[in-house]
């Protein structure tokens, strides 16, 4: 009778806690009436990475608007600062922040949404130059990356992602300040997509029971994702014995190995359950055939559950 208790107890809360998230409703006050100044938004990434493959010519590419009380007008800056993270033992190659652009609003034009803003097009071999790297496979590794810091100043104020709201930060307000250009290798849209059909391949199960109900499991739709290559995403069921939740898993096809993703399920007991990075999977890049991923389950706070690692098989249809 007790483990019934405990069990509906749990299954209220989860059901509370995932039906607070969904990322499709608009914010509960506008922009306006939460007061936040001004921030930069996303409104298309075209190329968010660079190409292992085209050094020479690889260029980020997007444009980003500035929101503020009067479409961006009250911005007079737009600046742009660069680092480099390598991601190899000892990180010798890593680059510390330089500035790459002081934009001001001679610079700026309109976007589609009708705000001031910025088309932006950051060449690699800008990048290189900037922070003294060669512009070679040598220096550029797989799964290295860039971080781009971006502020605004609006009104005589600089704001930037460290003094800005989480509400701004978040998906509601869809804000762009930081971001990460990773280096390299484009996979083909038409490659590692499709329908999968999904298997364990640990045996160990949570103590929420087993994340995707037990075998066989239902098959899966992989999808790219916009303005990457590489990531891959796939609808799943989450915790089926209580019901099932839809997550969304992302996976990040990196050369040789398999990255993937930190997701929140939007699902908790006493705190978030997170379904997070595993060990990278080896993978062959020229064979879509078959491929695995592996994530830990683990849940935020005192939820008296220990991590377990998931690694899941995925064979093309």
């Amino acid at each position: 009778m007790i483990k019934k208790i405990f069990y509906g107890m749990f299954v209220m809360c989860m059901m509370l806690t995932y039906s607070c998230k969904d990322e499709d409703l608009a914010p509960i006050i506008t922009f306006d009436q939460a007061g936040k100044g001004a921030y930069a938004r996303l409104v298309e990434l075209r190329t968010g990475e660079f190409d292992l493959n085209n050094l020479s010519t690889s260029a980020y590419d997007a444009s980003v608007d500035f929101v503020d009380i009067d479409g961006g007008n009250t911005v007079t800056n737009y600046d742009i600062y660069v680092s480099y993270t390598d991601n190899s033992p000892g990180g010798a190659l890593s680059k510390g922040e330089q500035l790459y652009k002081a934009y001001t609003a001679g610079d700026f034009g309109t976007s589609t949404k009708g705000n001031v803003g910025k088309d932006l097009n950051i060449p690699l071999s800008d990048l290189t130059t900037l922070l003294g790297l060669e512009l070679s496979d040598a220096e550029l590794i797989a799964g290295n990356f860039f971080n781009v810091r971006t502020t605004i100043t609006s009104d005589g104020v600089e704001r930037g992602f460290s003094n800005s709201s989480s509400a701004v930060n978040g998906p509601a307000f869809q804000g762009h300040f930081n971001f990460a250009i990773k280096v390299t290798c484009p996979v083909a849209d038409d490659r590692f997509v499709g329908e999968y059909s999904m298997e364990y391949v640990t045996t160990e199960e949570g103590c929420f029971g087993a994340a995707f109900d037990a075998a066989p499991l239902p098959n899966v739709t992989i999808s790219t994702v916009a303005g990457s290559s590489t990531k891959r995403t796939m609808g799943v069921t989450y915790l089926p014995v209580f019901g099932g939740f839809a997550v969304t898993l992302e996976i990040d096809l990196v050369c040789t190995e398999i990255v993937t993703s930190d997701n929140d399920s939007g699902v908790g007991c006493a705190a978030s359950i997170i379904l997070g990075s595993g060990e990278n999977q080896p993978f062959d890049f020229d064979d879509d055939s078959e491929i695995s991923f592996q994530f830990v389950e683990f849940a935020e706070g005192d939820c008296g559950c220990a991590a377990v690692p998931y690694t899941m098989k995925l064979t093309k249809l």
